[in-house]
């Protein structure tokens, strides 16, 4: 027994040592691996392998192929002093063999490869030695799942890791003058969407769009879908289908012309059973000159409207809006039921451009910008009769600059029956505040452009009628203290509007339906109407209308406009009260003058985004 202990020491020795190198393999195996990824890492744009994309001129532009980059990150290893990754060496990192777009042109639109699960993120990679850049970010389009939205994350220190820590409201990166932000964590920034839309600026000032001292930059943009808290990717997180991303560029921007979302909403004119008349926002105002005394002269009948492109031309500008001085405007029509508000792109030009296209075959068949008096305020919009639409049906509508890819909120509207008879009337150098369906024409005329000759000739003779009471006040016009608030100028055109408002009625549908509820302040249930017939027209002495139709009466407050800004004498201009007879001819609620008249002054004006309107007036 004892001759055997040695051999069994040996042998004990021997099995320990087994053991210890058994622990000992996966160690080295370890270090084996993380020595490999360190050496496989490569700085940012190193590969040949990468993507290059230049501004495209459509809002939506396809790239053709898109190849995945060889490069990678620089894990947490690396002996760089810029900042240190937060992502473990052994953790694919969202970016690793992702595509890479590289941008070449720091003015216009482009769109990005499609995300999916097969290929769930993309980097794009910006120029060196940025100081100033505006970057706007669209979705087109959302995979299966519409509440799975893409990450947006922008590094601006090398090596780019992407990593946020504890993160703060940023508002003066990302948003708008009226709000919004994007999340910021030292050189990283977390893109936040709102509505499909999203921006981030480096080097401007958001709100007024001045530039900005900052140091050069290289931005860099990582965007997927999956992209865990440990920017790994989570492929059981991702839907199918195809997320798509449009980016627009801009760095020679107009001052205080920042890519974003218009404070703003597009006007409706008036719809017919098939064709809608739409108005921008105020591109800029322009009022009438006031004439002074002693050489008083008012302006004649048929006005003498300026034009749009000389005072472009010019860069004569006191007042722009916030699409700029040379705006390239487009409208986009969406039924209602299909509008990309319901999957959370309500803000997306290219979501919008997308369904816009998709949906219906209508086509802006007439587009022109013009001096008016829409919404009761003079200057130039941009106005669009468009055709090809369906009855009976409620459509979602923008107005957007596909230029500088900002675009309004959205406005509403329902075309009329197929048995509506009128058609559009356009504003006319008489008529600058007319814009909505009135029956001086067959439907056949829409959209009519010019006023037909009896009508015209019964406006001019009132309007220069008119013009000779008010110079024969005497002192009262031209002089400074003819009225604090008000000239003659003031009452010529207020009477001009409640002029063309009697001349030429505006139509009704024969059965509206109810107003659009829109949870805010009371409205009224319907629109005032009156039945008109051949027979028995609105006032005797005016030419006959060719059909019977439904009136939109017009709002009290298009008469009081002409009481409250006219002479109190000589003038025999006398406005119904509300106590009498008022109701047969106008439109108001209540009895006291401080009730609703058709203004926002008095609570409910006379049309709402919603495409409302109770009565004819222009506010």
């Amino acid at each position: 027994m004892a001759s055997n202990t040695p051999f069994r020491m040996q042998w004990g020795l021997l099995v320990a040592a087994l053991l210890l190198l058994l622990l000992a393999l996966p160690l080295v195996a370890a270090q084996d691996a993380t020595s490999a990824a360190t050496a496989s890492a490569s700085s940012f744009g190193d590969s040949s392998s990468t993507v290059t994309a230049s501004a495209a001129s459509s809002t939506i532009t396809s790239l053709a192929t898109s190849t995945a980059t060889n490069s990678t990150m620089t894990s947490s290893s690396s002996s760089s002093a810029a900042k240190t990754s937060s992502v473990a060496s052994t953790t694919k990192s969202a970016w690793e063999g992702a595509p890479t777009v590289n941008i070449t042109t720091l003015n216009g639109n482009l769109t990005l490869p499609y995300l999916n699960k097969t290929n769930p993120v993309v980097v794009v990679q910006w120029p060196a030695n940025l100081t100033s850049v505006a970057v706007t970010l669209n979705i087109a389009q959302l995979g299966s799942n519409t509440s799975e939205i893409p990450s947006v994350f922008v590094d601006i220190a090398k090596p780019y890791d992407y990593s946020m820590g504890r993160t703060s409201r940023d508002s003066s990166s990302g948003g708008t003058s009226s709000g919004g932000y994007n999340l910021k964590s030292g050189t990283t920034w977390e893109v936040v969407w709102d509505q499909g839309f999203a921006n981030w600026t480096y080097g401007l000032n958001i709100n007024t769009g001045d530039t900005q001292t900052g140091d050069p930059v290289q931005p860099s943009f990582l965007i997927g879908r999956g992209i865990d808290s440990d920017y790994s990717i989570d492929n059981s997180s991702i839907y199918g289908g195809n997320a798509i991303i449009t980016l627009n560029v801009v760095q020679d921007y107009e001052s205080g012309i920042i890519p974003g979302l218009a404070t703003s909403s597009p006007l409706l004119g008036d719809s017919t059973n098939d064709s809608v008349l739409i108005f921008s926002p105020l591109l800029y105002a322009d009022p009438m000159i006031q004439p002074t005394y002693p050489n008083y002269t008012l302006p004649p009948a048929t006005l003498s409207r300026p034009e749009w492109d000389p005072i472009w031309a010019a860069g004569d500008y006191n007042d722009t809006s916030y699409f700029g001085t040379s705006p390239n405007l487009t409208v986009a029509i969406v039924p209602t039921d299909k509008s990309p508000i319901d999957q959370g792109l309500g803000n997306s030009i290219a979501a919008i451009a997308l369904a816009f296209d998709n949906t219906i075959e209508a086509s802006a068949f007439l587009t022109e910008t013009k001096w008016l008096r829409i919404g009761g305020v003079e200057g130039f919009r941009t106005y669009f009769v468009v055709d090809g639409l369906q009855a009976n049906t409620n459509y979602t509508f923008w107005v957007y600059d596909d230029e500088t890819q900002t675009i309004t909120s959205p406005a509403w509207f329902v075309t009329k029956s197929n048995d509506f008879p009128c058609p559009l009337v356009l504003p006319t150098d008489t008529c600058p505040g007319i814009g909505y369906a009135s029956p001086i024409a067959p439907l056949s005329a829409s959209p009519v452009t010019e006023i037909p000759d009896a009508f015209m000739g019964n406006l001019t003779n009132f309007l220069n009628s008119f013009q000779t009471s008010i110079q024969a006040t005497g002192l009262v016009c031209g002089r400074d203290y003819y009225s604090f608030v008000s000239s003659c100028l003031d009452c010529h055109t207020a009477y001009r509007d409640w002029l063309c408002r009697i001349m030429l009625p505006q139509c009704a549908p024969t059965n509206p339906s109810n107003f659009s509820d829109t949870g805010a302040s009371p409205a009224p249930q319907g629109p005032f109407t009156v039945n008109r017939t051949v027979d028995e027209p609105r006032n005797p002495s005016l030419p006959a209308y060719e059909y019977d139709y439904v009136e939109l009466q017009p709002c009290i407050s298009v008469c009081t406009a002409v009481d409250r800004a006219c002479p109190n004498y000589n003038l025999g201009f006398i406005c119904p009260h509300r106590h009498f007879n008022a109701n047969e001819s106008y439109a108001f609620i209540g009895s006291e003058d401080s009730d609703p008249d058709g203004t926002t002054s008095t609570g409910w004006p006379s049309t709402d985004i919603w495409g409302n309107r109770w009565c004819n007036g222009y506010n």
